[in-house]
């Protein structure tokens, strides 16, 4: 796999899992409420920039 195809994949990998990340760190500092509005933000923004991509 050439270098540039390794870090656009990775960045796919991060974007895809940006939203879980952002829920499970809401969860542990704020709760399950805090959680859920801010993994429906993340999801949001998540498909703005694959969108825009």
């Amino acid at each position: 796999m050439a270098p540039e195809s390794a870090e656009k994949a990775f960045m796919q990998l991060l974007v895809d899992f940006f939203p879980i990340i952002v829920f499970f760190a809401a969860f542990k500092l704020y709760g399950i409420y805090a959680a859920t509005g801010a993994v429906i933000v993340a999801m949001a923004l998540q498909i703005a920039f694959q969108w825009l991509r």
